[in-house]
């Protein structure tokens, strides 16, 4: 068995995985939060817009 290749091996995936929990998974977590607070801010502008409106909204719910 070759053990150079075995190490080898290891040393990428370990490379890999050093590059992955260093740079993929904080930028993949930024742009999570990025988008969960733009989803929030329209929420809440919607909300405000629901508070503004002179409209019923019971016609708009169907019921």
């Amino acid at each position: 068995m070759d053990w150079h290749l075995i190490y080898g091996f290891l040393i990428v995936l370990a490379l890999f995985l050093v590059v992955w929990f260093a740079f993929v998974v904080p930028s993949e977590k930024r742009d999570h939060e990025r988008k969960l607070a733009l989803i929030r801010k329209r929420l809440a502008e919607r909300e405000q817009q629901k508070k503004l409106s002179p409209r019923n909204t019971e016609d708009q719910d169907g019921a």
